[in-house]
C-alpha cells in the first residue's frame, strides 16, 4: 500500500477531522520535520499476507549498522550496559543535579509523570526509570493514557524502556497504540521494537505487516528497523522456549 503526501488542505491524517495545515503541520515537537512528513492514518487497513520468518526471510533483509531503533533493542535487551554507563558518567556529568533531586524527591506517579512530560535530562533516565518502576501500578497507566496523545521521541524512547522493565504484559494496550493511537511512523516504528518481547500470533502478524509497509512506503528510513527487530525477538523467544522443552524432555 503506497501513502501519498499530505496536502496542506487535506484532511490531518492524524484523525482530528481538521485540515493539515491546521493541525499536525504545525506540531511543534522537536522532531517536526518527521512528523510533517511522515504521518500514517490512524487504524490504517494494512496486509502483506501470513508471515514466513523463514531462514531466507532474516538473510534477506538486515538492520541498519546505526539506526535509532537498534540502540533502543539493545538498552532493551542489554539494560545493565546503560545502568553501567549512567554510573561512570555520573562521576564526571554534574548537570541537571537539580532534577536528579526532584526525581529522588518524587512521592506519587503524578509526580514522575509532570517531571517525564518536563523533558528529562538523557543523564537523568537510568534513576527515573527505577523510580518509576517503584510505582509502576500507578504509573504504568498513566504513562500508557500519555502515549495516546503525540509526543516527541525521548519520551516515547524513555517509555518503551520503562514498560519493558515492568515486566507487565502490555501486549494489547501496545497493539493498539500501533493501530489506533500514533500516527508518526518513527514512533510506530520504535513500538515495533517492544512489542516483540510479546509473542503472539496478532504481534507476528503486525510486525510482519509493519515491515512490508515501512520498506514499501519508505524505503530511504530505518523505520522498517523497528518491525524486523521484533520479528527477530519474536524468533529468538521462540528459539529459547524450543531449547527449553527440549532440554526438559531429555
Amino acid at each position: 500500500m503506497k501513502l501519498s503526501k499530505v496536502g496542506r488542505n487535506s484532511p490531518c491524517p492524524c484523525g482530528s477531522g481538521k485540515k493539515y495545515k491546521k493541525c499536525c503541520m504545525n506540531n511543534t515537537t522537536d522532531n517536526i520535520n518527521d512528523i510533517r512528513d511522515h504521518l500514517i492514518p490512524r487504524k490504517i487497513n494494512i496486509e502483506y499476507g501470513k508471515p514466513l520468518l523463514d531462514k531466507k526471510f532474516f538473510e534477506s533483509n538486515s538492520i541498519r549498522e546505526l539506526s535509532a531503533q537498534r540502540l533502543v533493542y539493545s538498552n532493551l535487551v542489554s539494560p545493565d550496559l546503560e545502568k553501567f554507563a549512567y554510573q561512570i558518567s555520573s562521576k564526571f556529568i554534574i548537570r541537571s543535579k537539580e532534577q536528579k533531586i526532584l526525581i529522588g524527591n518524587a512521592s506519587c506517579a503524578e509526580d514522575l509523570m509532570n517531571l517525564m512530560n518536563g523533558k528529562l535530562d538523557i543523564i537523568n533516565h537510568v534513576p527515573f526509570k527505577e523510580k518509576a518502576l517503584n510505582y509502576k501500578d500507578t504509573f504504568i497507566p498513566l504513562l500508557i493514557n500519555e502515549l495516546k496523545i503525540p509526543k516527541d521521541d525521548a519520551f516515547i524512547e524513555l517509555a518503551i524502556q520503562i514498560i519493558r522493565s515492568s515486566d507487565i504484559d502490555l501486549s494489547k494496550e501496545i497493539v493498539q497504540l500501533i493501530k489506533n493511537s500514533l500516527s508518526n511512523a518513527y514512533h510506530i516504528s520504535q513500538f515495533c521494537v517492544l512489542l516483540g518481547f510479546f509473542p503472539s500470533v496478532e504481534s507476528e502478524q503486525l510486525l510482519w505487516d509493519y515491515f512490508h509497509f515501512f520498506k514499501e512506503n519508505y524505503p530511504n528510513e530505518a523505520y522498517k528497523d523497528g518491525p524486523l527487530l521484533g520479528l527477530i525477538e519474536i524468533k529468538e523467544q521462540k528459539k529459547e522456549k524450543f531449547l527449553y522443552r527440549f532440554q526438559a524432555k531429555t
